[in-house]
């Protein structure tokens, strides 16, 4: 915890001398939050971002979409694709995010659907072969 909260201080520190990109700074606070186990805290960061109009990039979305549990899917998916989402493109870390997320919850059809809109990799063709493999849907 005390290397996290020097860590936590540097960050600050880029910020207030105008070193850091601020985008990469709250991604970075936000995962050191998720690190912590602080991941409600996490998410509601981000929504405070959202509302205080920070300028996000994918990088801090993801971390948001990252803290998600499988009990949490509607809420990545709002995040994901929500009226407060960034107008940002959804990239490929993303999209195998959410289909992991889905495929754990047993929606195996909506993270198909998800994963349709994108160029799809090695990883997020494996995350959804698992997505079906876990519904018994792997045909």
């Amino acid at each position: 915890a005390k290397l996290l909260w020097s860590h936590s201080l540097l960050l600050v520190e880029g910020l207030v001398q105008g070193t850091s990109d601020r985008a990469d700074v709250y991604a970075k606070v936000m995962s050191t939050l998720e690190r912590c186990s602080y991941w409600q805290r996490e998410q509601q960061l981000f929504q405070d971002l959202l509302r205080w109009h920070c300028e996000l990039d994918n990088v801090c979305c993801n971390c948001a979409i990252g803290s998600c549990h499988k009990h949490q899917w509607p809420v990545a998916l709002d995040l994901a694709f929500g009226p407060s989402r960034p107008d940002r493109k959804h990239d490929l870390v993303q999209t195998t995010q959410l289909v992991t997320l889905l495929g754990e919850s047993g929606l195996w059809n909506l993270a198909l659907l998800v994963a349709a809109g994108v160029q799809p990799d090695v990883v997020l063709s494996s995350s959804s072969s698992s997505a079906c493999e876990r519904s018994s849907h792997w045909k």
